[in-house]
């Protein structure tokens, strides 16, 4: 079982590896655009890798 968030929500991560899905109705008119950041003790992205987003 999984933890769901809402828009603009964070979770701490407790292990190495998280999968993460995403799901919308296809019927509605609105796209998503998803994206994450990885953020360190200091509550900054440390680097480009930890910042993931569409392509």
């Amino acid at each position: 079982m999984g933890l769901e968030l809402q828009q603009g929500a964070n979770a701490p991560l407790v292990h190495n590896r998280i999968l993460v899905g995403i799901e919308w109705d296809a019927g509605l008119s609105w796209d998503i655009d998803a994206c994450a950041f990885l953020i360190g003790s200091t509550g900054q992205v440390r680097h480009d890798q930890d910042f993931v987003f569409y392509n």
